[in-house]
């Protein structure tokens, strides 16, 4: 699934934000990709991040995919938190001297097989389990001594 669909008038989201939260629950031993394309400033060319468990870890390839590895070993929903600025700052897809923050947003999103989304936010906040906005908590009791944000 692809949001916003090809199809539709609307080309981009336009979110902003240096961190991405995602609402996951994945199928135990079951591969799964979830792709976010950035539209960067200066750039010609959108930047992909691919967050995937069939990835054993961090890389980037052809100067405009970064490859972030994910282990959702449990079947039980989750709170990811993807930094983007230090994804791309790792990743060396742009030169150290770029000025990352403020430059990309978000055009699309899409979600491969096996994996149940809940919502994708973002945010220029890093919240922790205390701090995490009610949009992003889930309505069932959990046990938060096992609990940590991903």
């Amino acid at each position: 699934m692809q949001i916003p669909n090809p199809t539709s008038l609307q080309k981009g989201l336009g979110l902003t934000g240096r961190y991405i939260y995602l609402q996951l629950k994945s199928s135990a031993g079951a591969p799964f990709s979830l792709h976010f394309d950035y539209g960067f400033a200066e750039r010609g060319h959108n930047v992909r991040v691919s967050v995937s468990n069939l990835f054993k870890s961090f890389n980037q390839s052809n100067g405009f995919v970064v490859q972030v590895p994910l282990d959702l070993r449990l079947e039980r929903w989750s709170v990811v938190c993807l930094d983007l600025a230090e994804i791309f700052h790792r990743s060396g897809v742009f030169p150290a001297s770029y000025q990352i923050e403020g430059a990309y947003a978000l055009k699309s999103a899409t979600i491969c097989a096996n994996i149940q989304v809940k919502g994708i936010y973002t945010s220029d906040n890093e919240y922790d389990l205390v701090t995490l906005p009610s949009d992003l908590r889930f309505k069932f009791p959990f046990d938060n001594s096992t609990a940590q944000l991903t």
